[in-house]
């Protein structure tokens, strides 16, 4: 069980996370910064209606993945991949409560209102869309790899998913509902669980258990 790539990718993550978090909350420079590139954004696509970031964000808002998360779980359990179904269904909603949990510690304010080009309630960071994104998308970037032989295919699907996460993270900042360090923390919020999930699901629990009878 090769497992050092994860571990290294989780303490990346988690620094990020923290160094973030600490600057997103106590430097406001940060939130100075974070409010020039939401209004350089949607300066620049101003011509694009926001009817289009919008429809295209509700690919990461809670209600589609959560459909997603039980058609996924579906099809691993009928193709007989318990333990796949196991981590994935046990962790996305584990990492939901987590980060709606930090939402409450943390309590950053979103971006104004007069920013924001769609309704948006609770708080700010880390992001939930841009978390969760990572963690339903970079599942099936895993079970892609693991289970796609055929490369080309294998490969044209991870790069339409890793554009879809970044896209979904980018739709928050042009909407203005998210600051960009909300993203990041998102990302690297998922991205640590993830991996986590990840080493879990690489274990063969079946002979682990039976080793300790």
């Amino acid at each position: 069980m090769k497992t050092k790539k994860e571990y290294i990718i989780m303490i990346i993550c988690a620094a990020v996370f923290a160094i973030t978090a600490l600057c997103a909350l106590f430097v406001p420079a940060v939130t100075s910064v974070d409010l020039s590139i939401i209004s350089f954004v949607q300066n620049f696509l101003s011509a694009i209606p926001s009817e289009i970031p919008a429809t295209f964000t509700k690919l990461g808002s809670s209600g589609k993945l959560t459909i997603f998360v039980i058609a996924i779980g579906i099809i691993l359990i009928l193709f007989r991949k318990y333990q796949n179904a196991v981590i994935f269904l046990c962790g996305m909603p584990f990492v939901y409560a987590f980060y709606k949990f930090l939402k409450i510690c943390f309590e950053r304010p979103r971006p104004p209102v007069d920013m924001r080009l769609v309704e948006a309630s609770n708080f700010s960071f880390p992001s939930g869309h841009s978390t969760m994104s990572m963690m339903f998308y970079g599942f099936l970037i895993y079970f892609a790899y693991k289970f796609i032989k055929n490369k080309i295919l294998r490969n044209v699907i991870i790069t339409f998913l890793c554009l879809t996460i970044l896209s979904i993270g980018f739709t928050r900042i042009w909407l203005g509902v998210h600051y960009p360090s909300d993203i990041l923390g998102g990302f690297s919020l998922g991205l640590f669980w993830l991996s986590l999930f990840v080493v879990l699901d690489k274990i063969d629990w079946k002979k682990a258990v039976e080793r300790n009878k």
